[in-house]
């Protein structure tokens, strides 16, 4: 099971109202160009994502519009669980309880926010990586549901 783990595209800056804050020009090249570059990852593995989880913020419901462009799930999530601050292990539980639901062979995209994205590769990986996303970011992690535990891969910037 592959899950990648994603940072929303650069969002303007924040003022009054953090949830609502949209994707810049930039942050649209962003998460347009991280579609291309998920599309070519699962054709090489004749694969399909099967479920996105989304933060319900706009940047990164905006960024994986972006990203639809490119690349579709089968299945597709508005999740409160990958707001900024949610906490790493009860996100790590959820994801457990629907990749349960899940083939062996799935692959997941999370879209979400620092510093959660960061907690939580560690989180899945039982190590400290606590590597700094930049906006459009995407960690690979092969993931055993089995040992409720993952590898980390690579990381994909955008250009």
């Amino acid at each position: 099971m592959h899950i990648y783990i994603m940072r929303h595209g650069d969002a303007e800056p924040s003022f009054e109202n953090d949830q609502g804050r949209q994707l810049t020009e930039w942050g649209q090249h962003q998460a347009c160009q991280g579609g291309r570059w998920l599309k070519r990852q699962l054709r090489e593995g004749n694969s399909a994502l099967s479920l996105a989880l989304v933060s319900p913020y706009t940047r990164a419901q905006e960024t994986y519009q972006q990203l639809t462009r490119h690349v579709q799930a089968v299945e597709v999530q508005s999740c409160v669980d990958l707001v900024p601050g949610a906490d790493p292990r009860t996100t790590h539980d959820f994801l457990d309880t629907v990749l349960a639901d899940l083939d062996t062979n799935a692959h997941v995209l999370l879209v979400s926010h620092l510093p959660l994205v960061s907690y939580l590769l560690d989180e899945l990986c039982h190590q400290h990586v606590s590597l700094l996303f930049g906006t459009g970011d995407i960690a690979v992690v092969e993931y055993d549901l089995d040992k409720g535990r993952g590898t980390w891969r690579e990381t994909y910037s955008p250009e």
